[in-house]
């Protein structure tokens, strides 16, 4: 049987045998190299530098950290309540401006511009008004008509005291005030008679 299938193949019977025999020790020296190969390589590697642990922040590092994030803290949040707060005043803005309107086309109809007692009377009430709210949209100021007269009028909104915009320094209150067809701009803290009417007035700055 060997002979019949050596001759098939072309080669001599019980050659494949001694092929096979000479196989199997390079396959075992190969496995051995590599092994070998391995252990050095762990050996090496063993002998290198100790591995280094990572240690944590110490007491005096930390405190450093938070006297820096307390500084930047200290500047940075009265910066960011004062942009809050200008955005804020939009809302008082944005109401004068509501009533300015108002008054006009009130005027347009009667002999006198309206006083605060028609302030929030429906236009088509008896008798009418300008049918505004007293209370700004946001929630922010109050709003109020005073010196009303033939050829003017007072129009203030004033920060309502639960409001953090009555913290505004000297915009705590905003006002326009007409006056024979000229139209003042003012503001003014939240106690005092004086309102600054002048151009330079940051309250009003857009």
């Amino acid at each position: 049987m060997l002979s019949i299938q050596a001759q098939v193949l072309g080669r001599p019977a019980g050659a494949s045998g001694g092929q096979a025999a000479a196989v199997m020790p390079s396959r075992q020296a190969s496995s051995f190299d590599t092994c070998a190969m391995s252990a050095s390589n762990n050996k090496k590697k063993s002998s290198g530098k100790p591995v280094r642990f990572m240690r944590g922040f110490t007491l005096i590092e930390l405190m450093i950290v938070l006297v820096i994030v307390g500084v930047l803290a200290a500047v940075a949040y009265p910066s960011f309540v004062d942009s809050v707060r200008k955005g804020r005043r939009t809302d008082a803005m944005a109401a004068l401006n509501a009533l300015q309107l108002a008054q006009e086309r009130w005027r347009s109809n009667n002999p006198v511009y309206a006083d605060n007692a028609q302030l929030n009377l429906g236009v088509t009430a008896t008798p009418p008004g300008l049918g505004l709210s007293p209370t700004t949209a946001n929630g922010h100021y109050t709003v109020t008509i005073g010196a009303a007269s033939a050829t003017g009028y007072i129009a203030t909104a004033v920060a309502i005291a639960s409001s953090s915009q009555a913290a505004d320094g000297n915009c705590a209150r905003v006002r326009v005030r007409v006056d024979g067809g000229n139209i003042f701009y003012g503001s003014a803290p939240a106690t005092g008679d004086s309102f600054d009417e002048g151009s330079s007035n940051r309250c009003w700055a857009r």
